[in-house]
């Protein structure tokens, strides 16, 4: 039963998630990868533990690895990028076409506040 429950309760969400606007569905979309984003990465790391421990995970559909983000134009805007310490950065600047123009360390929302960047945009991140 529990499992015919999290069926419909996935089925409503996805209802109710295309009832919204483009922008607001971006906007969703982009709370619900900044919450999964560490969780992602943290799994790629684990399931590869002879990998190197250096670079990024970039949390997208597929999460992919990278050795460093000098290329930030490789990915659109709000793609985030986690280093094997938990570490955040999200592309911003851009667009879907030309791709981001910066990775901008991204620090994690306090209790009740929206997510905001912090720090300069670099085009590079150590």
């Amino acid at each position: 039963m529990g499992e015919a429950m999290g069926d419909g309760l996935k089925n409503a969400l996805r209802d109710a998630f295309f009832k919204l606007g483009p922008v607001e569905r971006t906007a969703l979309a982009n709370v619900l990868l900044t919450i999964r984003a560490p969780a992602v990465a943290a799994k790629w790391w684990e399931d590869r533990p002879d990998h190197p421990r250096h670079g990024f995970v970039v949390v997208k559909v597929i999460p992919e690895w990278i050795e460093n983000l000098s290329e930030p134009e490789v990915f659109v805007p709000g793609v985030h990028a986690v280093d094997f310490y938990g570490r955040q950065w999200v592309a911003t600047g851009g667009d879907g076409q030309q791709g981001a123009r910066e990775w901008v360390p991204f620090e994690k929302p306090a209790e009740g506040s929206n997510a905001h960047y912090s720090g300069e945009g670099a085009s590079h991140a150590a």
